[in-house]
């Protein structure tokens, strides 16, 4: 309870900003590392009737940019908007950088209630800002970010679209970070529509990247895609780049790829007759899925499985 007595005791003495300072540098700590939500939410509520008494903006707006992260970690993504939006409203020129932060978070919050249009419309605006303050992995990261929701709301034209024009901008400024995956991400779109040359042509695409900064787990993935492209139509190539897949993943934990591999090698099977084994791969990923709440990939899943029982009637 050291927190709580050192505010009260900066409440006491009208050290409002002193308070707030306190307040922000151990928000995270009590909100998420400890888990004690309430009681950082409490905190805030002992600071907010003083608010007006506070001349920095980077206190009165970082107050309600904490409140809103209480509130989005405890679901209530309707009060998280609302003081996500004071936030942004008491943040002035000198606090942009935190602005943009709660616009981004603002974003998605929306995106959790389904409000795509205006989670699409907080994450360019955030990509402004941060633009605009020199930070190119966010202006990026944002970028990306609402490109990804016109995929997962189905309008795939418009995502390659947009997803174009960030790859040329990062071209242009020569900011490579992260473009092995926003080919790999178009290739994927393009698979959506069915465009199987455009497909491979940027699954090649993303492996060059990935080539250059000896990125192992972008070569897994796209490996493994490789491996589904051709399962259809070259098993013995479709192996080789299963099998190169599975090299590039020893010691290596990252969820996605070992995800991505195991799909590719369920979807071998299938086409190589060996469905009791594929169905095996797929009931454990389904599993991981369901535990990880990661509904494409349970509808790719229940989608290739619904394939496989066909087959066998």
């Amino acid at each position: 309870k050291y927190t709580e007595q050192f505010i009260d005791l900066a409440l006491k003495n009208e050290k409002y900003e002193v308070a707030t300072e306190v307040l922000i540098s151990t928000f995270n700590m009590i909100n998420t590392l400890m888990g004690q939500r309430e009681r950082a939410l409490a905190l805030i509520e002992r600071i907010e009737p003083f608010v007006d008494q506070m001349k920095d903006s980077y206190y009165k707006g970082g107050l309600y940019l904490k409140k809103g992260g209480g509130y989005f970690n405890g679901k209530d993504f309707q009060k998280a908007i609302e003081y996500y939006s004071k936030a942004i409203d008491l943040y002035t020129d000198p606090d942009s950088i935190y602005k943009a932060d709660a616009i981004y978070f603002k974003g998605q919050a929306h995106f959790e209630m389904s409000e795509f249009k205006d989670a699409i419309d907080n994450y360019k605006l955030a990509s402004q800002y941060y633009e605009n303050l020199g930070d190119k992995d966010y202006t990026f990261y944002t970028l990306a970010s609402a490109i990804g929701i016109y995929s997962a709301i189905g309008f795939v034209e418009k995502a390659i679209e947009e997803r174009g024009k960030l790859i040329e901008k990062k071209i242009t400024l020569k900011y490579f970070n992260g473009l092995t995956f926003d080919y790999y991400n178009q290739s994927i779109s393009y698979k959506k529509l069915d465009n199987k040359e455009k497909h491979l042509e940027y699954l090649f695409k993303s492996l060059h990247e990935s080539k250059k900064y000896e990125d192992a787990n972008g070569f897994s993935t796209v490996y493994a895609s490789l491996s589904e492209y051709y399962a259809q139509t070259d098993l013995k190539k479709s192996k080789q780049y299963l099998d190169t897949a599975k090299a590039y993943l020893k010691n290596r934990n990252n969820s996605f790829s070992n995800q991505k591999y195991q799909m590719a090698e369920a979807y071998y099977l299938t086409e190589a007759g060996q469905e009791k084994k594929a169905i095996g791969i797929y009931e454990r990923t389904l599993k991981e899925a369901v535990q990880a709440n990661k509904s494409s990939l349970i509808l790719d899943i229940h989608k290739e499985l619904s394939k496989v029982y066909r087959s066998q009637n």
